[in-house]
């Protein structure tokens, strides 16, 4: 079984960080998880030092296919939330393949 780990990584200034974590909370977590996103969740990136005062998003998407299907969407679609991204600065994007289970 493998799962697509989507990552996006990305600055935040501090004074629009609680509205960012709002908006994820009340409006990303149903709207992603409405189109394809098995989980979506927020967290704040960690270094070996501590907190780097960046964010991740993460959708878990249930194999390859879902992840194609979700990021077709993401550029075709004309209904993505713009407003609780507009502060958003610096992404980094990272999409990762998790297999559990017996070896392929």
């Amino acid at each position: 079984m493998s799962h697509v780990l989507s990552l996006v990584t990305f600055s935040i200034e501090p004074c629009h960080k609680d509205e960012f974590l709002r908006r994820a909370r009340e409006e990303l977590k149903p709207y992603w998880e409405s189109h394809g996103s098995e989980r979506y969740e927020v967290y704040e990136e960690m270094g070996p030092s501590g907190p780097t005062g960046r964010l991740v998003e993460l959708n878990v998407l249930k194999d390859r296919t879902a992840y194609a299907e979700m990021s077709r969407f993401v550029r075709e679609s004309g209904t993505l939330p713009e407003i609780a991204y507009r502060h958003v600065a610096s992404p980094q994007f990272q999409v990762m393949e998790l297999k559990v289970g017996a070896a392929d």
